[in-house]
């Protein structure tokens, strides 16, 4: 009797652990038989990239703000100054807010002419433009900006003195030359190609803060000009002009 129960013991062992051998092979199946691992798909993002988030639409990248202009000095500025304003109607009336007098009127050719300083139409901007009035011997009107051209310190133009009207338009021996320079120049000085130079005053006005004016004749016709330095008060070149 106890031999028959060790025997049936050792059958049902044997059974079972077939039992758990057959299992375990169903379970895994062979080796040859596995499905192959899924690919990812191309257009998933991995996770460790991280796409960069779209710019808002119509927030600027850069800050446009204007270099040195929290730097400018309060008004007036120091002498030469003039903030004697452009009165005559209805001229005046073109000027915001007001024209201010560079050069006060004077005669050439028997005609009269000043330069009246104003500001520009863009409110954006603190620099000034410079207009003859009344127009005649001259016509001459430009706003002005810095030029960042490497020694360089004015923006600038000129304009030969006229007489009559076209066809019978006369040129004269006088040239205009004016522009801008920086708030801490002075004085201005035009040196024409072969050496003469004439000098005047950079005249500031409540046109601007960052730009002071200046207008000189000098008594060539259709001069050429080899340079138009702005100076300080020390006489030493004045800064860059200012947009």
């Amino acid at each position: 009797m106890r031999r028959r129960r060790t025997a049936l013991s050792t059958a049902g062992v044997a059974v079972l652990t077939a039992g758990v051998v057959l299992a375990s092979q169903t379970l895994a199946g062979p080796a040859q038989s596995e499905p192959p691992v899924a690919q990812m798909p191309v257009n998933v993002v991995s996770p460790s990239v991280v796409p960069p988030s779209p710019t808002p639409s119509g927030v600027p990248t850069t800050a446009g703000t204007r270099p040195n202009m929290h730097d400018l000095p309060t008004l007036p500025l120091a002498a030469p100054w003039s903030d004697k304003q452009y009165t005559k109607l209805p001229e005046a009336n073109a000027y915001r807010p007001h024209g201010y007098y560079v050069k006060r009127e004077t005669k050439l050719d028997n005609r009269p002419w000043g330069m009246v300083s104003h500001q520009p139409t863009e409110s954006n901007r603190d620099g000034g433009c410079l207009t003859v009035t009344p127009q005649g011997v001259f016509d001459a009107a430009a706003c002005f900006h810095g030029t960042h051209a490497s020694g360089v310190n004015t923006d600038w133009r000129a304009q030969t003195a006229t007489r009559g009207t076209k066809p019978a338009l006369q040129k004269l021996n006088y040239t205009l030359v004016y522009g801008a320079a920086h708030f801490d120049a002075r004085t201005v000085k035009v040196t024409l190609v072969g050496g003469a130079s004439y000098v005047t005053d950079a005249v500031g006005t409540p046109t601007s803060r960052s730009q002071r004016f200046f207008a000189v004749v000098v008594p060539v016709k259709d001069a050429k000009i080899a340079k138009v330095a702005a100076l300080d008060a020390k006489g030493n070149l004045a800064p860059e002009l200012l947009d």
